[in-house]
């Protein structure tokens, strides 16, 4: 699945460097990602179930996050942001917050030219896809495979680089 992102996303292998999957479950993304010379951060949901231990197992980083606060780093310091039904978790969880509440978030920890690849319910996905041009977000829609074996909308996003003249 991380080579055919690689190839719909059309870049360098060294043009991302820092990546965040923003619901790791046991760190997966970041384990086939492995072969790229990339940093992955992966973050469990606070409100999901305390898969942290196997990211570490795997001897990669995680942390607890809940994606309705700010998350603590630096404005844009990632190329790649994965995103796996993580809206839909927090729609779903009583105290969940706005979509666009976690979109800005991912606009502000994304670089410019970085890219957000969101898979989710096809209700998140079309509310995001309308939304992410008001984020100057790119988006291109793609028909991929499940690990179940089932055609799903991915969205794939790319901040747009902008200045004021």
């Amino acid at each position: 699945q991380v080579n055919h992102y690689w190839r719909l996303m059309n870049v360098n292998e060294t043009q991302v460097r820092n990546v965040m999957d923003m619901n790791a479950f046991v760190g997966g993304f970041a384990a086939a990602m492995n072969a790229y010379p990339v940093w992955v951060m992966n973050i469990v949901p606070a409100t999901m179930n305390d898969t942290l231990s196997g990211i570490f197992e795997r001897g990669l980083n995680g942390a607890f996050h809940d994606w309705c606060e700010p998350f603590s780093t630096y404005p844009r310091t990632y190329d790649l942001l994965h995103s796996d039904h993580v809206f839909s978790h927090y729609q779903s969880d009583g105290d969940g917050c706005l979509l666009e509440d976690i979109m800005l978030e991912m606009d502000r920890i994304i670089r410019p030219q970085g890219f957000v690849i969101i898979r989710d319910e096809e209700s998140m996905i079309s509310r995001i896809r309308d939304l992410a041009p008001k984020f100057l977000w790119e988006v291109e829609t793609h028909q991929l495979e499940n690990k179940y074996k089932k055609t799903e909308t991915v969205l794939f996003c790319r901040k747009i680089f902008w200045a004021i003249i």
